[in-house]
């Protein structure tokens, strides 16, 4: 089963957006500000960005196929395929930089974060609107216990720092930021029915695992998902934190 990308970068924003609405107001943007968007994938979040925050906004993504998927889709969008170890951009041209579900992909996250910092102006805001804590991921029934542990097994086997999120502030700190602010973001499902992300979610587990699980074994584990979904038992949560801090 291939992975529709762009839905699920949709689906994720969803999750986050009022965060994120949350997080920009405490921030400046103006139709003059220069802001970057690391890692923008698709344009999802970049797209819901200046429909609220109209300004000059950059993107930088390393795979070409999300650059010309996001220019095709965010008419306003200057997007650049490019390294975010080195960011084709001088120091100071940025009053904000933001990234989303972006460093758990890093194997360097502190030397991205430095060249973020070293293309803010003083003064400039980096938002982290979500990097996950896969390693404190909560599955419940206890049957559905190895099915987190095998897709937690699959992201570190695809190169993701499965406790990212928990190490936020110490690499803000390394980087030289200050006023770090960060929490953990909660996020809501209704009880008794399937999440309208449920058939996205499979999608990807399917794909993350169908080279070390059979899909016998991956059907019984759906069956009995969507089971405990409409049932109201199911319970699946990873800590995904949040934060925001000045250059």
């Amino acid at each position: 089963m291939n992975v529709d990308w762009h839905l699920r970068y949709q689906q994720q924003s969803y999750w986050t957006r009022s965060l994120r609405q949350y997080l920009l107001q405490r921030v400046s943007i103006h139709p003059t500000s220069n802001v970057l968007e690391v890692g923008c994938g698709t344009g999802v979040i970049c797209s819901d960005l200046l429909d609220h925050f109209p300004c000059h906004l950059f993107g930088i993504d390393i795979v070409f196929s999300n650059i010309d998927i996001a220019m095709r889709n965010v008419s306003k969008l200057c997007a650049i395929c490019g390294d975010a170890n080195f960011l084709p951009f001088p120091s100071g041209f940025f009053e904000m930089v933001y990234c989303h579900y972006f460093l758990l992909w890093l194997a360097n996250p502190l030397q991205v974060i430095a060249e973020i910092k070293r293309v803010l102006r003083p003064g400039g805001f980096f938002l982290i609107f979500a990097e996950p804590d896969h390693s404190a991921r909560i599955d419940f029934p206890s049957a559905l216990n190895p099915l987190g542990k095998l897709q937690v097994s699959s992201l570190k086997i695809q190169g993701a720092d499965i406790q990212i999120g928990r190490k936020i502030p110490g690499l803000l700190s390394k980087a030289g930021f200050h006023d770090i602010q960060y929490g953990i973001s909660g996020f809501e499902s209704c009880s008794g029915s399937l999440p309208d992300w449920w058939e996205s979610e499979w999608e990807v587990i399917r794909h993350d695992l169908k080279s070390i699980v059979s899909d016998d074994r991956l059907n019984n584990y759906q069956d009995l998902d969507k089971k405990c979904w409409e049932a109201g038992t199911r319970i699946l949560w990873v800590p995904t934190f949040y934060a925001i801090a000045i250059n």
